[in-house]
């Protein structure tokens, strides 16, 4: 799919082509309709890259109390 957006409007932002779809994918991200391997290849970069730009904006991951739960299944596996 290809995403147009006026010249205008992306003139009024202030920001870069590349910039725009770098706020829009951690602006999804963070509402959580991207996981973070998809936000990751829609601005092509690497999750420690993207994880960087989330830190500069005091963005966090999405990691909640379930993901926890599975993580200390996972490590307690491990040890079986």
């Amino acid at each position: 799919m290809t995403l147009v957006i006026d010249n205008a409007i992306l003139d009024n932002t202030g920001l870069s082509s590349e910039e725009l779809q770098l706020e829009l994918a951690i602006a999804l991200y963070k509402h959580g309709k991207l996981s973070i391997g998809q936000a990751c290849e829609l601005v092509s970069l690497d999750k420690i890259a993207f994880q960087r730009e989330l830190a500069y904006r005091n963005e966090y991951l999405n990691y909640d109390l379930n993901d926890l739960s599975d993580d200390l299944k996972t490590i307690k596996s491990f040890n079986s």
